[in-house]
């Protein structure tokens, strides 16, 4: 089956637009969907909109149901388990504020069910002057500090606590994101409360949070699983509409001030990159990605489109060697 084929299907199977009818395509491999949907952190929400919303259109056969349904409730599970001891957690005394990145930041707002987005890791960015503080209020709460595992560039994991429940990483900022201590200081006065993770919990300003996801995409090369993907497209749904970001009456994204800050943060390129990707892979939002776009020189764009875009669009690929991987992340520089 030809990818482009196959994501399509995969677009239509993960979208939320109501108006949106999945079409299998001729000859489905349902194996080869079902190990795709499975490498790409999908099963379990492919699971759901096949069972709950489209099964009148689309009859997989049963044990492609059975074995997405058990990625299904596995997240169920596991994310529940997560999330429950994180407000745990984040409720000690004595725990200093935390900024909550990545999937946990965004799964109750962009999902309607907690088992779509898996989560490996619990992401959380600490400030330096606080991760003492920090360390100890988890040491309180009973969950062990745990190796690092390999130091890789502008990944700034400080410290990370893991049981066989929970795997919590503190960053001493966002992935990707070389900022300084006067921008960060910066991003944690813009940030939103967000009490129902605890007292101490705080989520990225709307413009931010794309900014910071645009950077941890950036320097995986784009080469990662879909569900990253989704979340963008998530957010470009939510630009500059009425709707607000992390709920419906709350804070707006507001676009212009995504390019602004993308700029400062030397993040054109890779803006560009993640738009692009999107407007390939999801055409409920190819027309607004387009549109969003920002300015680039012709050359520079044909370089990301070959290099970084087009092997992104292999289904089957979620990951690219080290070398190519420093490759993209220079040209999106």
């Amino acid at each position: 089956m030809r990818a482009g084929d196959l994501n399509r299907f995969l677009a239509e199977l993960t979208s939320f637009t109501r108006e949106v009818v999945p079409r299998p395509p001729p000859g489905l491999d349902w194996e080869d969907l079902a190990e795709v949907a499975e490498l790409q952190g999908l099963g379990g929400f492919v699971s759901y909109q096949l069972d709950f919303r489209f099964l009148a259109r689309v009859r997989p056969p049963p044990w492609f149901r059975e074995r997405l349904l058990m990625t299904f409730n596995g997240q169920v599970n596991d994310n529940l388990l997560k999330i429950t001891h994180l407000r745990r957690v984040l409720s000690e005394d004595g725990m200093p504020p935390v900024m909550l990145l990545g999937g946990v930041a965004l799964g109750d707002s962009f999902y309607p069910h907690i088992a779509f987005r898996p989560l490996p890791e619990i992401d959380l960015w600490v400030r330096a002057p606080h991760l003492a503080q920090f360390a100890a209020a988890i040491a309180e709460a009973g969950l062990p500090s745990h190796p690092l595992g390999e130091r890789r560039d502008q990944r700034s994991v400080a410290a990370r606590f893991a049981n066989p429940d929970i795997d919590l990483q503190a960053w001493l900022r966002p992935p990707g994101l070389p900022i300084s201590q006067a921008a960060a200081a910066d991003w944690w006065d813009r940030s939103l409360a967000a009490p129902v993770f605890g007292p101490a919990a705080h989520r990225l300003d709307p413009a931010d949070s794309v900014c910071a996801l645009i950077a941890a995409l950036a320097l995986e090369g784009f080469a990662v699983p879909r569900v990253l993907l989704i979340d963008l497209r998530e957010m470009i749904h939510r630009a500059d509409t009425p709707e607000g970001f992390y709920a419906p009456k709350g804070v707006a994204l507001r676009w212009a001030e995504v390019d602004e800050r993308a700029r400062e943060l030397g993040l054109a390129r890779s803006l560009w990159a993640g738009l692009r990707l999107a407007a390939e892979l999801f055409p409920e939002v190819s027309a607004k990605a387009e549109r969003l776009q920002t300015r680039l020189p012709a050359t520079v764009r044909s370089l990301i489109d070959e290099a970084v875009v087009r092997p992104a669009l292999d289904p089957h690929r979620t990951t690219v060697v080290r070398a190519a991987q420093t490759l993209r992340r220079i040209l999106l520089r």
